[in-house]
């Protein structure tokens, strides 16, 4: 019983390997559709939701903060993003989006949902609401 379990555990773990990277490859062409990176989205999906520093960034997408400046830079060029006087650290800046960054990320956000339904399309109701509380359950045992 316990040999089914781990075969099938086992083949779980390829299927999922390979359903992710065919996501993060379908995303990653939809926001390149936009003329925008995958990191790019993720610091606006972040921002939208909090005004962040650089260095809470950076660690958010596992980066340098080397790295993380060059993103940030390439975003306020582009008119996405702003840098804030920190209220309670006069020497520290907070970033958030402009109005147009917050359309821009609404608009990728929109694309990615509708990527994800046309992904799931074949499931009915009770199916996607079975996986919702699978992900959930899984995502909640974090160690």
């Amino acid at each position: 019983m316990a040999r089914a379990k781990t075969d099938k555990l086992q083949e779980l773990s390829e299927r999922f390997r390979t359903f992710s990277r065919d996501l993060k490859k379908e995303f990653g062409q939809v926001i390149s559709q936009e003329g925008y990176t995958m990191n790019e989205f993720i610091v606006l999906r972040n921002l939208f939701l909090n005004r962040l520093r650089s260095a809470d960034l950076a660690r958010e997408l596992d980066v340098s903060p080397a790295y993380i400046t060059v993103l940030i830079e390439k975003l306020r060029a582009k008119g996405l993003l702003d840098a804030i006087r920190n209220e309670g650290d006069r020497r520290a800046w907070d970033l958030e989006l402009t109005s147009t960054g917050k359309k821009i990320f609404q608009k990728l956000d929109s694309k990615i949902t509708d990527c994800v339904s046309e992904r799931f399309q074949m499931l009915d109701a009770a199916e996607i609401e079975s996986l919702n509380k699978m992900m959930i359950r899984l995502s909640e045992r974090k160690d």
